[in-house]
């Protein structure tokens, strides 16, 4: 009998081994094959798109003459979001919440945006956001900026008083402000002050009030930020959040994030332009075929969407166990973050029997060189990481996940990203609907420096955190992670189709319990020693 299951055990080993070599041969022949196809399709795809792009400079001139009422063009980075603009509802909002301990005085805060950000001029004399005063109108299959005739700070900054919000309240509201688009004929920005917040968190000081389950909570004010991508970034809307808030020293951080340069490690510096240009079709065509994720290969790539979406917050993490695995294991922090989610995604699976596949692919968005500090701009880049859930040893999956960010440091494609977005952008709509959707890998994951302890006019805040939907296409699960005061959160935004809200928090768990998995295996391995 132990004869017969060691036979059967090394067959199955021996028949693994074959199928992978078998998909890294494909793999390998895949590219090769895209790289060919790169090379002759590129060329003709510019030649036929060509007068398209030519038709867009002559309808900006167009509309200087006859449409008074445009302002001026989207950008073609930012025109990749729009493709939802006049849907039902939007998959591109991003989502920030403040919290802060005490109450918000409405029209100062008003007055402040006002002030601060709306009316605020350059050098030049005009105004630095003039997008917050405008919303989108399509000419000719263009999207332009409008003005809005009567601008109102009441329709963009609103009061939720009356209604006592929790926890779990607070995440159905938004639930529902992630997919709920925004009043036709406004700018795609809002502010909602929820007045009467409360939450347990012991940071606050104003633990007076004791739950239904005998823990100690309070009464506090939560900022819930929306905007929609195709008005900025996310870099941008922390940066606008720094003029309203001037405690609020964010800039610092991501001048030093953006000077992460990518460390093409080609030899002689004089010969780096030319071995770039010869890796970016073969880096992009790698990333095409392995950052793929096949439908039907794991259950969370669904073809179709429903564009409506499931969120949950994660407690707070210590940015201190996040280092010090960090500093034991020799790897990055975004690896030891990355390495949470794929315990946490892999224990999901395990535990409802659904099939493993051996990696899972997500976006990572992070801030090209030089982004605009007083402009709404979507200035970033993009590389795929891959997830490797397949993986049994939670140590073995941040070894694997350090070298791939390691790998993705030297890809070209950061480079490449920023041109072709540009190039579909730059399309009419129709095109941009197909072109410009993601329809490979199954979510996004961003990860945001934040910033030190601040106050609002004498009103400390003790939280933040940061969400959003998934990129236009087949992107269905999405994380945000944001640090503030030595704490991290997590915010997880799945689509309906994919998890339930009850595996959504189940999932939560799972990621936390895979940190506390990591401390215990480094606290045996220095017993051991």
């Amino acid at each position: 009998m132990d004869c017969g299951n060691s036979i059967n055990s090394d067959a199955k080993h021996c028949s693994q081994i074959l199928t992978l070599i078998f998909w890294k041969i494909l793999t390998k022949f895949l590219i090769l094959l895209s790289v060919l196809l790169l090379l002759i399709l590129g060329p003709i795809f510019i030649l036929l798109a060509s007068p398209i792009y030519l038709f867009r400079i002559f309808i900006q001139v167009l509309a200087k003459n006859f449409r008074k009422d445009l302002t001026k063009i989207v950008t073609t980075r930012s025109t990749l979001f729009t493709s939802d603009s006049k849907a039902k509802t939007n998959n591109s909002n991003l989502i920030g919440f403040v919290t802060f301990d005490g109450q918000i005085d409405t029209d100062q805060f008003r007055d402040d945006i006002c002030h601060n950000v709306i009316n605020l001029k350059g050098s030049d004399g005009n105004l630095v956001y003039p997008e917050l005063q405008q919303f989108l109108t399509y000419w000719f299959g263009f999207p332009f900026w409008t003005k809005t005739q009567v601008f109102d700070i009441s329709d963009h900054v609103t009061v939720l008083e009356g209604q006592q919000f929790t926890y779990d309240s607070l995440e159905s509201f938004i639930s529902n402000q992630l997919q709920l688009p925004f009043p036709a004929n406004q700018s795609p920005w809002h502010f909602t002050l929820i007045q009467n917040y409360v939450t347990n968190d012991m940071s606050s000081s104003n633990n007076d009030i004791v739950s239904s389950h005998g823990s100690t909570t309070t009464t506090t004010t939560r900022i819930v930020l929306k905007f929609h991508h195709y008005l900025c970034d996310g870099f941008s809307i922390f940066k606008l959040t720094s003029k309203i808030f001037p405690e609020l020293q964010i800039l610092d951080k991501f001048s030093k994030q953006e000077e992460k340069e990518v460390n093409f490690n080609f030899g002689l510096k004089i010969l780096r332009p030319l071995v770039i240009l010869f890796r970016i079709p073969f880096d992009f065509a790698e990333q095409l075929v392995e950052a793929f994720d096949w439908w039907g290969e794991h259950p969370w790539h669904k073809l179709h969407l429903n564009d409506q979406y499931h969120v949950v917050t994660s407690d707070k993490i210590e940015v201190s166990d996040i280092k010090k695995i960090k500093t034991d294991l020799k790897v990055s922090f975004a690896t030891v973050i990355h390495g949470l989610i794929t315990g946490g995604i892999r224990s999901s699976m395990e535990k409802h029997e659904e099939t493993i596949p051996r990696k899972i692919h997500f976006s990572c968005p992070f801030p090209m060189r030089n982004h605009p500090a007083e402009k709404l701009r979507n200035h970033f880049t993009v590389g795929f990481v891959k997830l490797p859930v397949g993986t049994t040893n939670p140590l073995e999956r941040l070894k694997l996940i350090e070298e791939n960010l390691q790998k993705l440091k030297t890809n070209t494609l950061s480079i490449l990203y920023p041109g072709w977005s540009t190039l579909i952008g730059g399309l009419a709509r129709p095109f941009v609907r197909i072109f410009g959707r993601n329809y490979h890998s199954t979510g996004t994951i961003t990860n945001m420096p934040g910033p030190a302890q601040f106050s609002y006019r004498g009103v400390r805040c003790i939280d933040l955190a940061f969400g959003a939907g998934s990129y236009p296409g087949l992107t269905g699960v999405t994380f945000g992670i944001f640090s503030y005061e030595n704490t991290i959160r997590i915010v997880t935004s799945v689509d309906t189709k994919i998890l339930s809200k009850a595996r959504l928090q189940e999932l939560n768990q799972f990621i936390l319990q895979e940190l506390q998995i990591l401390k215990n295996l480094l606290s045996n391995s220095v017993q051991s020693a």
